[in-house]
C-alpha cells in the first residue's frame, strides 16, 4: 500500500482528534480564550497526538503522549489548572473506553482483503471510526445533559428523545453481534449512526426553540417588574409635587391662626399635614433613586399588611457605579419576592420584614429576611414563594449578581425566607 495514503490516514485521524477535544472542551469550559497562542497549541498537541496514533498498541507512553495532547489544548481555556487537569484525565478515560470498546467491535467485523498490510490498515481504520463515532455521541450526551439544565422540555418529548435513542443502540448492539453479513452489517450501522447524529441536530433545535420560548417568557415578565416599579416611582415624585404645591395655602392657613391666637388649631393643621406629607414622601432618602424609590414602596407594602418592619439602608451613592436597571432587577424582585410573601399569610399569623441595604468602597450589599407561609422542603433552585415566577425572579436576580461577579444566597427555613446579595463595585469587578 502507498506510503501517502497511509500518511494521509494518520493526519486526518490527528485532525479528527483534534475537532473532538474542540468539541469536548468547548462543552465543558465555554468558548476559546487564548487566541494568540493557538494555531501553536495546535501545532504541538497534532505532534504529540500524531505520536500517539502512530501506535495502535496499548501502551503508556502512547497515553502519556495522549494526555500531553489533550492538556495542551486545554491550555487554550481560561480556567484554573486544576480544572484543565481534572477534565483532561476525564477525557483519556473516555478514550482509553472507547478504544477498547471499537476494538471488541472491530473484532466481530471481518475484514478480508488478498493483502495483509491492507487488511491491518483497515483494521486500524475501522477501530478509529468506532472510535469517532463513541467519542462524538459522549461528547454531544454531555452536551444535551447541560442543555437540559439551561431549557425545560417537556416530559413526553424527553421520553420519545430518550426512546429513539436507547432503540438505534439496541439496533446496533444486534447489528454488531448477531450479523453475519459484513457489508450489510457495515451498512446497517453507518444509517442508524447517520440517523443518530441527525436525532441530534433536530434535539439542538428542538431544545434552542424551548430555550427562547421560556427566555421570551421571562423577558416579558420582567418588563411587568419594571413597569410596576417605574410606576411607583411616578406616584412617589406625583406626591412630592402635590404637596409642594399646597404648600403656599397650609402657609396662609397658618399664618392666620397664629395672628388670631389659634395655636392649638395651628398646631393640629401642623399634625395633619406632616401624616400626609409622610404618605407622600419617600421614607428612605439616600440620594439613589431607584433604592429610595423600591425601598419605600416595599415598606408602604408591608406597613398594610401590619408587618413588623426593621430597615437600615446606608450606601454611598456615588460609589454605587452599578446600572440603574440592574439595581432595579435585583432589589426590585427580592423586595417583590418579600411583600407578596407578607401578603400571602393568613390575618393571625405573625408578618415581619427586616431589610438592610450596605455599602463600602468594595461592594454592595442586600439582605431580606421575612415571614412567609410554610415552604415545603423540595429541591429549590432559585425558587420564591410563588412557584410560578418567583423561581424566574430569583433567577433573573442571579443572572445579574453573576454578570458583577457577585454571590447570591437563598435561604427558605421553616415561616422564614432570606436572600443575600453581595456585588463587587466596579473597582474590584475589574
Amino acid at each position: 500500500m502507498a506510503n501517502w495514503i497511509v500518511h494521509s490516514g494518520l493526519i486526518g485521524t490527528v485532525i479528527a482528534q483534534i475537532y473532538l477535544l474542540q468539541q469536548y472542551f468547548g462543552v465543558l469550559l465555554g468558548s476559546l480564550s487564548a487566541r494568540r497562542n493557538e494555531l501553536l497549541a495546535y501545532i504541538a498537541a497534532g505532534l504529540m497526538l500524531l505520536i500517539a496514533v502512530e501506535s495502535f498498541a496499548p501502551g503508556l507512553e502512547k497515553e502519556l503522549c495522549f494526555f500531553i495532547g489533550i492538556f495542551v489544548i486545554s491550555s487554550l481555556y481560561q480556567v484554573p489548572l486544576i480544572t484543565r487537569g481534572i477534565y483532561s484525565i476525564i477525557y483519556l478515560i473516555l478514550e482509553i473506553a472507547g478504544e477498547a470498546l471499537a476494538e471488541s467491535m472491530a473484532g466481530r467485523l471481518h475484514i478480508t482483503s488478498h493483502s495483509p498490510d491492507a487488511r491491518v490498515y483497515g483494521n486500524d481504520l475501522l477501530i478509529f471510526l468506532l472510535f469517532f463515532l463513541f467519542m462524538f455521541g459522549v461528547i454531544h450526551l454531555i452536551k444535551q445533559i447541560k442543555r437540559m439544565k439551561e431549557s425545560r422540555l417537556y416530559a413526553s418529548s424527553f421520553v420519545i428523545i430518550l426512546s429513539v435513542t436507547l432503540l438505534s443502540l439496541f439496533l446496533t448492539a444486534i447489528l454488531v453481534f448477531l450479523c453475519t453479513n459484513p457489508l450489510f452489517h457495515f451498512m446497517a450501522v453507518v444509517c442508524i449512526l447517520v440517523m443518530v447524529i441527525l436525532f441530534i441536530y433536530l434535539f439542538d433545535r428542538v431544545a434552542e426553540k424551548f430555550k427562547l420560548a421560556e427566555m421570551n417568557y421571562r423577558l416579558r415578565k420582567q418588563m411587568d417588574i419594571q413597569h410596576d416599579n417605574y410606576e411607583n416611582i411616578t406616584r412617589s415624585f406625583k406626591g412630592v409635587r402635590k404637596v409642594v404645591h399646597d404648600t403656599n395655602k397650609h402657609m396662609i392657613y397658618l399664618e392666620r391662626c397664629i395672628e388670631e391666637g389659634r395655636s392649638q388649631e395651628a398646631l393640629e393643621h401642623i399634625r395633619l399635614v406632616l401624616s400626609r406629607m409622610e404618605g407622600s414622601f419617600k421614607k428612605v432618602n439616600t440620594g439613589h433613586p431607584v433604592i429610595d424609590a423600591l425601598v419605600s414602596h416595599a415598606l408602604d407594602l408591608a406597613h398594610e399588611q401590619q408587618a413588623d418592619i426593621d430597615y437600615k439602608v446606608n450606601i454611598c451613592t456615588a460609589e454605587i457605579v452599578i446600572e440603574n436597571y440592574d439595581i432595579c432587577v435585583v432589589l426590585g424582585n427580592i423586595l417583590e419576592n418579600a411583600v407578596e410573601a407578607l401578603q400571602g399569610m393568613a390575618a393571625h399569623e405573625h408578618k415581619y420584614l427586616k431589610i438592610r441595604i450596605l455599602s463600602d468602597p468594595h461592594s454592595l450589599y442586600m439582605n431580606t429576611v421575612n415571614s412567609c407561609p410554610e415552604i415545603k422542603q423540595t429541591p429549590l433552585k432559585y425558587k420564591g414563594i410563588h412557584q410560578d415566577f418567583h423561581g424566574f425572579g430569583l433567577e433573573n436576580v442571579k443572572g445579574i449578581v453573576d454578570k458583577y461577579g457577585g454571590d447570591l444566597k437563598v435561604q427558605a427555613e421553616a415561616g422564614t425566607f432570606e436572600v443575600i446579595v453581595v456585588i463587587p463595585l466596579e473597582s474590584d469587578y475589574k
